[in-house]
C-alpha cells in the first residue's frame, strides 16, 4: 500500500470511531436524562407496591434511608434513592429489631440507617423498622429472625 491510501484508511477509521464515541456519548445522555424524568415525581412511587413487582416485602411497602430526625411517635428518613424526606408515623405495634433482635426505637438515633416497613394499605404509619439492615445475597429462604428484608 502506498502512503496516500494508508492515510485514507486511518481517515476513514478515524471518522467511524468519533461517530461511533458520539453515539456513545449521545445514548448515555439521553439515559441519563430518561432516569431522571422517571424519578422526578416522588408521588408516582407512593402507592402500593404490585403484588408480583419488585420491592415487594410481604405486601409491605419499603422505604429506607438515614434517620432525619426521631421520637416516640414518628420517624423521619432521607432516602438513599432521591433524597427526599419522609415522616413514618411510629405506633405501640411497630416492631423494631436491630441484627435480628427486638429493640427499642429508643435505640434508633440520628445518622443510622433504617428500612422502614408501612403496610400496603396504610403508607404514613410503620409497621417493622429495621436498625442497620443488612442483605443477604444469592438465599431465597425466609429467616424470621434475620433483620434481612424477605423477598
Amino acid at each position: 500500500m502506498d502512503s496516500e491510501e494508508t492515510k485514507k484508511i486511518n481517515y476513514k477509521i478515524l471518522v467511524v470511531t468519533i461517530i461511533f464515541i458520539l453515539g456513545c456519548g449521545v445514548s448515555y445522555y439521553a439515559g441519563l436524562k430518561t432516569q431522571k424524568t422517571n424519578n422526578s415525581n416522588p408521588d408516582k412511587t407512593d402507592g402500593e407496591f404490585s403484588q408480583n413487582g419488585p420491592g415487594r416485602m410481604n405486601g409491605q411497602r419499603p422505604n429506607m434511608g438515614k434517620v432525619t430526625a426521631i421520637s416516640s411517635n414518628s420517624i423521619s428518613i432521607m432516602s438513599d434513592i432521591d433524597g427526599t424526606t419522609t415522616t413514618i408515623a411510629v405506633t405501640s405495634e411497630t416492631t423494631v429489631t436491630d441484627n435480628g433482635s427486638d429493640t427499642s426505637i429508643d435505640n434508633i438515633k440520628v445518622g443510622d440507617t433504617v428500612m422502614v416497613q408501612t403496610s400496603s394499605a396504610d403508607t404514613k404509619t410503620a409497621t417493622r423498622i429495621l436498625l442497620n439492615p443488612s442483605f443477604r445475597g444469592g438465599s431465597q429462604d425466609n429467616d424470621a429472625t434475620s433483620d434481612s428484608p424477605s423477598a
